[in-house]
């Protein structure tokens, strides 16, 4: 996420980053309706490295928690 944040901002853009934060139920029942499934190591492994962006990575950070 940050070298893409580097690049546009290198190009005078203002970054607003969008975080979607969902169940790992709903997670894993949107995985199994897809046509083509992730596997469930792939996801795991995923939500493990993920990190929640903090309002100073972008010009502005939207949360978008619940309701999913």
């Amino acid at each position: 996420r940050r070298g893409l944040v580097e690049l546009f901002t290198s190009y005078g853009a203002d970054v607003e980053i969008v975080y979607v934060e969902s169940t790992h139920a709903a997670q894993r029942e949107q995985n199994r309706a897809r046509q083509a499934r992730v596997p469930q190591k792939v996801i795991d492994r995923m939500r493990d490295r993920w990190e929640v962006p903090v309002p100073s990575e972008a010009h502005a950070v939207h949360y978008v928690v619940g309701g999913f």
